[in-house]
């Protein structure tokens, strides 16, 4: 009856996989740990108190038993120390790893850099642990071995879809006692399932080389672009002549939205275009590090990729180009207008507030003053448009659909933001921040129409 009571689980000493090691010749994909979730159903088995060994009954302090539910379950699925666990063990594999939970400043840039996310499932969790005593019965913490099985996917974040998934086991075992034992040997567990993942040929071959294993369902024949720049961005871009309107937008909104985009990565930012070969005008914080961003067109008609040229922090504003353009897909760009906005006319917003399901939102308002930025003396357009987050970097236009500004941030106070309070940035400062010139036949607005 004493060994049965002291015989605990069946924790399996799963071996660390040998790693492939970093490839000089290839530059990973930017991988960052998204959660992990627990699958595991209620009343399963998971953690003994247990004797080990023969001395067992003597060092290690009734009661023994199996626990079904403990706090480990209760652990946030965003806990910064299994993104530490993760990021740590990856980065030690030869990984490019974003989201280091020790980054004091300047989080969401890093973030965005992320290509591929990672989430696991941990459907097993089996953890031997023993409240050591020494032989005059006095606490010394715990020890013990633990086994998790985690269900990894990856998540690409440019095409919107699961690429690729695993199961792995991870093993840890503790010595030395500890008083925080079983949280450790959670942690020592995850860590080795971490790697047994980074040491997964499949794995490997995805993020090193965009390979998409060919076993999983769904997955197309072509390998993901890799990392390398397709456009050198550098090149000069001059925005063909263009006669601003003079026609009232009223009754072609439906026409003149299709000019606008949704950004993708992590979270969701606007765009337009501004040429015909794709080019594209956002934030700069909408992209952050990212390389490539997914675009969706007006209506969701088009899912597509566009790489980052150039970005100007101090002004907000970034350059992309769509990768390839569809033969269906035909791109219209709206006459620029450089005149300085006059107070008091009419504007109009498109982009996705909030929610990436209210792609193409109008909203209307009013020029509301011209502001320098007292630090970087940067001009700025006031307007009193409501703005959300996921507007930003969408167009500011006049009342006949000309483009004269990009949406970029509002005022806030400690109650939140300010209803009515945002700023636009003008579009001239917007390219000549970013090395983009006009073709010199280009108009400006009538002066009896501007005012």
């Amino acid at each position: 009856m004493l060994l049965s009571a002291c015989a605990g689980l069946h924790v399996e000493k799963t071996p660390l996989q040998t790693p492939l090691g970093a490839n000089k010749d290839a530059t990973p994909l930017p991988i960052g740990f998204n959660k992990i979730a627990f699958a595991i159903p209620t009343g399963t088995p998971m953690i003994a108190a247990n004797a080990e060994g023969w001395l067992g009954p003597v060092l290690c302090k009734p009661p023994y038993g199996i626990v079904t539910q403990t706090s480990l379950r209760k652990k946030s699925a965003t806990d910064d120390t299994m993104r530490g666990i993760f990021n740590t063990t990856m980065q030690g594999l030869g990984y490019d790893v974003t989201g280091d939970p020790g980054r004091m400043f300047d989080t969401d840039a890093d973030d965005q850099r992320t290509m591929l996310a990672i989430g696991g499932r941990i459907t097993d969790i089996k953890i031997n642990f023993c409240r050591k005593v020494n032989f005059w019965g006095r606490a010394q913490g715990i020890t013990g071995e633990a086994n998790i099985e985690i269900e990894w996917t990856v998540f690409d974040l440019i095409n919107r879809r699961n690429v690729f998934k695993t199961s792995v086991r991870g093993y840890g075992r503790l010595e030395s006692p500890n008083p925080e034992g079983v949280e450790i040997l959670f942690e020592k567990a995850l860590s080795a399932a971490a790697h047994n993942l980074g040491a997964n040929p499949d794995f490997y071959n995805l993020v090193f080389f965009g390979d998409l294993p060919t076993n999983l369902p769904g997955t197309h024949t072509d390998p993901y672009e890799n990392a390398a720049s397709l456009f050198d961005p550098a090149q000069p871009i001059t925005l063909a002549a263009m006669t601003p309107s003079t026609t009232p937008a009223a009754g072609r909104w439906g026409e003149i939205k299709t000019n606008a985009v949704l950004l993708q990565k992590i979270a969701h930012g606007s765009g337009f275009f501004i040429t015909s070969q794709g080019h594209i005008l956002t934030n700069a914080h909408v992209v952050g590090n990212a390389s490539r961003m997914r675009v969706v067109t007006s209506g969701k008609e088009h899912k597509l990729t566009a790489e980052v040229l150039r970005v100007d922090k101090m002004r907000d504003v970034a350059l992309l180009k769509l990768e390839s353009i569809p033969d269906t897909m035909v791109i219209n760009p709206l006459p620029i207008v450089t005149n300085k906005a006059i107070i008091g006319q009419d504007v109009y917003l498109i982009g996705a507030p909030a929610y990436t399901r209210l792609q193409d939102t109008l909203t209307k308002g009013i020029v509301s003053a011209h502001r320098v930025n007292p630090y970087t003396k940067l001009p700025f357009i006031q307007a009193d448009i409501t703005v959300h987050g996921g507007n930003s970097g969408g167009p500011l236009l006049d009342e006949y659909g000309n483009i004269i500004g990009l949406s970029v941030s509002g005022y806030i106070d400690n109650n939140g933001p300010l209803s009515g309070l945002n700023s636009f940035i003008p579009i001239a400062s917007a390219l000549e921040s970013l090395g983009i010139t006009l073709d010199a036949r280009t108009k400006t607005m009538p002066v009896e129409l501007a005012k």
